[in-house]
């Protein structure tokens, strides 16, 4: 449906939080922290890419990776001030907004994308499923978003 840039997600007393006042970042600027990231069965081409960006910048992460619920998870260890985050642009954005102490920087160098699908029954009747299909088609249609849309 959409390509969304990744956001690097951090709490205020990590020692990148005050070494970096730009709002973007070169993924070697991760080199030496803890990476905290979903379980590679969620999305393996999503964290494959991820894993990828980081080799190109010659090394490879440390990660750390949470359990179940990811996007929970995720926020509070970054509230414990112990590893930063990597997300799409819009969880990373919401993390930002309703967890205190958090800030974010745009992943640069390489960049990060993160592609958003969605998946539904093909075979399901329901009205609610449908209802949610139009609105999603409409959404992505108005940004621009779809390269080969599915009928």
């Amino acid at each position: 449906m959409a390509k969304s840039s990744a956001k690097s997600p951090f709490p205020h007393s990590s020692a990148l939080a005050t070494a970096s006042l730009t709002p973007r970042i070169p993924v070697t600027a991760l080199r030496d922290e803890t990476l905290l990231l979903f379980p590679r069965h969620l999305a393996p081409a999503y964290y494959d890419g991820i894993v990828a960006a980081f080799h190109a910048a010659g090394f490879s992460p440390e990660i750390c990776a949470f359990d179940e619920p990811p996007g929970y998870a995720m926020l509070a260890r970054l509230a414990g001030g112990r590893e930063v985050g990597l997300a799409p642009a819009s969880f990373a954005e919401h993390a930002a907004t309703t967890a205190a102490g958090i800030i974010l920087r745009d992943i640069v160098d390489p960049p990060i994308l993160a592609e958003l699908s969605m998946l539904w029954p093909a075979n399901d009747p329901s009205p609610a499923i449908a209802d949610v299909l139009v609105t999603a088609r409409r959404c992505a249609e108005h940004n621009k978003w779809l390269r080969n849309p599915v009928t």
